[in-house]
């Protein structure tokens, strides 16, 4: 019994692990929502692609409901990210950005997510989800700038 409640402690505590940035659905409080007036999602997203590409960030995943970019951390905020120390990076940090879409009658609310990625040196992906205010305050600044509210 007490070897399966083991089992069952480190399937939890494995699956607790940072989840596929794609499929990450779920808000958090750190993440950042606002809302478009009296749009829809296509205008939406092709908006977030255009200021994706104005900031440097590259468009990495598209679908009908949310937006990947990618881009080099700056440095900046690669000092607000708090990476472990035990963490052998093979690549320079990446900044992700999710936005997330969904139609709520004429308006499209939009929940934005960002996270640092780094990639060590045995292939193992790390994701630090960065929620420093001022990295909060400039993805608002960048949302608001698109028409957010």
């Amino acid at each position: 019994m007490k070897a399966l409640f083991l089992i069952l402690a480190a399937f939890a505590l494995t699956s607790c692990a940072s989840p596929a940035p794609a499929t990450r659905t779920s808000s958090s409080p750190d993440d950042i929502q606002v809302t478009f007036r009296n749009t829809s999602l296509d205008v939406v997203l092709a908006k977030l692609g255009k200021k994706c590409s104005q900031i440097g960030a590259a468009v990495t995943e598209k679908s009908p409901d949310y937006i990947l970019c990618a881009r080099r951390l700056s440095d900046t905020d690669a000092a607000l990210v708090n990476i472990p120390a035990e963490t052998v990076i093979a690549t320079k940090p990446e900044n992700k950005m999710k936005f997330t879409a969904s139609k709520s009658g004429n308006d499209v609310n939009v929940v934005a997510q960002q996270w640092a990625q780094t990639k060590s040196k045995s292939g193992e992906i790390s994701r630090v989800d960065m929620t420093h205010a001022r990295q909060k305050a400039n993805m608002l600044k960048i949302l608001m700038s698109m028409g957010a509210i």
